[in-house]
């Protein structure tokens, strides 16, 4: 199954060496959308995201433009 994160930019916590963005973390599923298939045209691949359950919590670093995802704990 494939992840999707949510960061929400303006919900920082810049306290520590480096800025924590809280962030939601989705497990998705992409399936082809068959809705959008033309007779005729060329082949063009469409698809929809669709969200599987309830997200996890959590907040986001970057380290070299990379994002790091660290769950929330209770």
């Amino acid at each position: 199954m494939n992840k999707q994160k949510e960061i929400y930019k303006y919900r920082v916590d810049e306290t520590g060496e480096s800025p924590k963005y809280d962030a939601r973390l989705f497990n998705v599923l992409i399936v082809p959308d068959t809705d959008s298939i033309e007779g005729g045209s060329a082949l063009k691949l469409k698809y929809k995201i669709q969200v599987q359950g309830d997200p996890t919590f959590g907040k986001v670093t970057f380290n070299n433009g990379v994002p790091t995802f660290t769950e929330k704990t209770a």
